[in-house]
């Protein structure tokens, strides 16, 4: 008989399990080499870089931050350095997060309240048209 070394329960050398120490060890060797790839991914694509684009309030080219692009390729290679999640989107896809017209008056409603209770400021919410 063999006892658990967590719980202490008696059990039989046929039913008891052991840590396979090296296979441990590769698991974690490879999950170091998926966190440095992770930061460098971040590190180089993270940043913001100028983008001209055209604004079409005044027709007229103009410099802002804008995330790093990269093509499709690009992002199929570069998401092998960590499949288990979706690292990279379409710009589409990012741009349809922005916030709903409910999500936007509940802020508001909610920075009024803080306001009127002397506890904080209001900041409205500027529109883009």
């Amino acid at each position: 008989m063999a006892g658990c070394f967590i719980t202490g329960i008696e059990l039989t050398l046929e039913e008891s399990y052991m840590l396979d120490i090296t296979v441990a060890h590769r698991a974690l060797k490879e999950l170091r080499r998926q966190a440095a790839s992770l930061e460098r991914l971040i590190q180089q694509l993270g940043q913001r870089d100028d983008a001209e684009v055209f604004d079409r309030r005044n027709g007229q080219m103009t410099v802002r931050k804008d995330r790093r692009l990269v093509s499709p390729s690009v992002a199929q290679a570069l998401s092998a350095a960590y499949p288990q999640k979706q690292l990279f989107i379409q710009w589409t896809e990012w741009r349809s997060r922005k916030l709903e017209p409910a999500v936007i008056l509940t802020r508001q409603a909610l920075s009024l309240v803080k306001l009127i209770n002397r506890e904080g400021d209001y900041h409205p919410y500027k529109m883009r048209w």
